[in-house]
Order: structure tokens, then sequence, then C-alpha cells
């Protein structure tokens, strides 16, 4: 009897291990190279585009709004940049092989400790209201279908909230990585839709126009009055900052990349540099079509300016709807775990402070140490993060997803024009989550660790990091400076398109 109680329990012990085991591999870092870049062009790249040839337009298509859209490029690489480092612990390390435990908020709470409620807030409006455009947009691409195939003149939301039941189960999914060769299909998706355009753009400026070149403006188009040009490059402006938003989705793709130290890098610069190469073209391309209407001046949608009876636009509508629908989950789970997250927080008797970033549980390294006391605090960290998702279950992360599309979806009924949604996330709130809150964060760690340091630990600094520095912490000031002016600006021209 004995040998038999003995055995029986070494058996559960080895069930034991291979639970934990299995446990342990549900939490490997799974995330590669290609999924983390499509992740984030997934973010950047979708309905925001139709609007960039109008963008175009106003600020100068051959010149001005080419030379915007690229130095709002490089500005955007160097706060993602910021946003990584501040994020980022050189002294610490987690373990390398779970998934990270980064959060967007626990940056924010360097600089303040409401700024962690505050910039949850500001995403999850920026994720909620983005939802809302892109069913406007779905609203805009599927009235030809609406009308013509399932015959409901009189409910023009129709096709779109049919299309957003089709794609709800996706947003209920647990993490980004699972969207890899759905990012993929989306990309291909726009692309055809790029070429769609391409082809009856030239088609009419070479073909049939002939005076393509009368049309090109290196300057805003001439106005009545300045007031009227400030007013237009307002209106252009938060459309080339909305368009390279994906701050939000950052982390936890870095979260889940393996060596996400050494690779994070590589796939910002990539993914940056091939959705900058795709606005160039699709603005430029789109905002000459403008030559081939009698409004001479595409719509806010581009694709609105093209007759609905087009086939081959038909088919652009058809790859744009596709786009749209797959990235709805993109914006919904950041949505719900900055909500998960919050709730988990305000409920939690935890002693930990989160606003000293450099010093709590919530850190990931850019210099990997070896150390195994700081291994056995990874591990921690680890589990302290997953308890926030455990603890919220799978019939509550369905449950909040769901209200979270949905209640989207609902107000996609209510707008009429996308302009709208734009101009208001573009203006302020992607504003302060892009640029504001990562430049003052990086200022703020660097401030903590030249405290902390002593002499002898400056001494040993060599002089390329202190000039890599210095030129980082005025690209940080820069960024401030360039940015508070417009964010103050380009709001007062929203308020002021919504009151008038």
């Amino acid at each position: 009897m004995e040998e038999v109680t003995a055995i029986s329990e070494q058996d559960a012990v080895e069930e034991e291990e291979e639970e934990a085991i299995e446990e342990d591999t549900s939490n490997l870092r799974k995330g590669t190279m290609t999924s983390a870049k499509f992740n984030i062009l997934s973010s950047m790249v979708g309905g925001g585009s139709l609007s960039l040839p109008l963008a175009f337009y106003q600020l100068g298509n051959a010149f001005v709004a080419p030379l915007v859209l690229i130095t709002v490029a490089i500005l955007v690489q160097y706060s993602i940049t910021f946003l990584l480092q501040a994020a980022c612990s050189r002294n610490s390390s987690t373990q390398r092989d779970v998934v990270g435990s980064l959060q967007y908020e626990s940056v924010a709470s360097s600089i303040s400790p409401i700024m962690r409620t505050a910039s949850r807030v500001i995403i999850c409006t920026i994720c909620f209201f983005t939802v809302a455009g892109y069913g406007v947009l779905l609203r805009d691409m599927l009235i030809p279908i609406n009308d013509e195939y399932l015959q409901l003149n009189d409910h023009p939301n129709a096709s779109m909230l049919i299309v957003i039941l089709l794609i709800t189960p996706l947003c209920t999914l647990s993490n980004l990585t699972s969207f890899q060769y759905i990012g993929i299909l989306s990309m291909m998706a726009i692309l055809l839709l790029f070429g769609c355009i391409s082809y009856r753009s030239i088609e009419c400026n070479v073909f049939d126009k002939g005076n393509w070149y009368d049309y090109l403006h290196f300057v805003p188009p001439s106005t009545s009055s300045v007031k009227e040009m400030i007013h237009q490059i307002a209106n252009g402006i938060p459309i080339f900052i909305t368009v390279f938003m994906c701050h939000f989705n950052v982390l936890p793709v870095h979260n889940e990349l393996i060596n996400a130290n050494v690779q994070m890098k590589k796939v910002v610069q990539t993914s940056i540099r091939y959705a900058t190469v795709f606005y160039l073209c699709m603005g430029f391309v789109g905002s000459m079509y403008g030559n081939c209407i009698a409004s001479q001046v595409v719509d806010g949608n581009v694709l609105l300016s093209f007759d609905d009876d087009d086939p081959l636009l038909l088919v652009g509508r058809c790859c744009l709807s596709i786009t749209i629908a797959f990235a709805l989950p993109v914006f919904v789970v950041p949505a719900r775990d900055m909500l998960f997250r919050g709730y988990h927080d305000f409920y939690s008797t935890s002693e930990v402070q989160p606003e000293d970033i450099t010093a709590n549980d919530l850190t990931e390294p850019l210099l990997l140490a070896e150390e195994e006391d700081v291994e056995t605090n990874g591990i921690n960290q680890q589990q302290d993060t997953n308890q926030v998702t455990s603890t919220t279950g799978t019939t509550t992360r369905v449950i909040v997803s769901i209200a979270i599309l949905w209640a989207a979806a609902a107000l996609s009924c209510c707008v009429e024009s996308i302009d709208t949604v734009w101009d208001i996330l573009g203006s302020s709130f992607q504003v302060i989550i892009g640029f504001i809150i990562p430049s003052l964060s990086f200022l703020r760690k660097k401030k903590t660790q030249q405290e902390q340091e002593t002499e002898e630990e400056q001494e040993e600094d060599t002089t390329t990091n202190e000039t890599t520095d210095s030129f980082h912490n005025c690209m940080a000031w820069t960024l401030l400076v360039i940015f508070i002016p417009i964010m103050i600006i380009c709001t007062g021209n929203s308020i002021y398109n919504i009151i008038v």
C-alpha cells in the first residue's frame, strides 16, 4: 500500500509539472518579424489613407504635402524610439522567453501618476472612434452593394452592420500575434485598391485629359485670404498625423516578439518606410484624380469621387471593405485590454507604485542582464501581468470585446462624414499619445537616470553615448516644440469645423 501511495503521489507531481510546462509554453513569445511588421502596418495603413488625396491637394501635391508627410514619418519614428526607451529599463531584465509586460500607461505614469489613467482614457477613445470611423467608411464603400444587390436603399447601414457581425469573432481573440495572416491579407487588399485608383487616375490624366501637369500644386492652392489658407492647412495636417499612429500597438507587439530588443527597431523602421512610400503614392495619384471631376477637388474619402457603377472601383471597394473589416480587431483588442488593466488596478490592493517606471514590475530590457535574480523577477512580472487576463476570464473578454465593437458601430450609424472623426482624433488625442507623452516620458527617464548615476559611472560613459543622448534629448524637445502648437491650432480648427 505504501508503494502504491508513493507511486500515486509521484504521478500527481509529474502531472502538475506537465501542466506547468504547458502553461509556460502558452506564455512563450511567438511573434515573428513578419507578424510584427504586418501588425504595425495594419495599425497604420487603412481607411485613413483614403483621406490623403484631399490632404495632398490642400497642402500642395507636388512638393509641400510630400515634404510634410516625410517629415511626420521621421518624427513618428523618433517618437516610437522614445516610447520604447522610456518603457525599457537598461539595468533590469525579464525572462526573454515569456511574453513581456510593457504597457503604454506605465510609460505615461512616469510623467505624473494621473497620466496613467489619462493615457488609458485617451487610447480607449482613439481606438473606439477609429472603429466608429471605419464603420462610416464601410457604410460608404458598401452603398452600391447595399442598394443594387441587397435592395436595402432605405437602410444604408445594413450592409455595414452585416460585415461587422461577421468580423465580431475575430475581435474576441486574446492577442495580436493571432492577426498575422489577417494583416497580410489586409495589406494585399489595400494594395489592390491602390492599383484600381492609380489605373483610373492615370487613364484620365494621361490619356483623356492630357494636361495633368497644369493640376500640379507645389504649395497650397491659391485662396482668397491667409485665414482660409491656414484653415486649409489645419484641415490637412491631422490626416498626416492620423495615418502614422500605431503607438498603442507598439508595446503589445514588442511584448510578443521573439528577441524583441534586437528586432523591434528594425520592425518599426521597416514598417514606417513601407507605409511612407505607400502614402506618397496614394496621396499624389489620388489627388490628381481631382483633375478629372467637375469640382476639381477629390472628396475626403477619395472613392466617393468615382462613379458608383465603375466596375473596377467596385473591386476596389470590396478590397477596402476587407481591409477595414480585418483592421477592426487591431483597435478593439488594445481598447479592451486597457479597460481590463484599468479595472484590475482600480480594485487591486497591491502596494506597487506604478508611477516609478524604472523601479516597478512593468519594465523590459534594452540591454539584457544575465543575473539569476533578475530572471526570477521577470517570471514574477509575467505572472502578475497574466493575472489581469486570467481574472477577467474568457467570457468577460468576449462580452467586453463585443460591447466595444457594437457601441462603435452604433455611433457609425449616426455619423455622416468620416472627415469629422479624423479631424478630432488627429488634431488632439493622437498628438498627445503619439508625440507629447513619449517625449515627456523619455526626458523624465533621462533626468532620473542622470540623478541616480554616480560620478564614477558618468566617467565610464563613452563620448558616443553622450552625443547620442544629447541628440535624442534635442529631438524630444523638438517634438514638443513642434506638436504642442500644432495640437492647439488643429484642435481649434476641428471645433470650428464642427460648429460651422
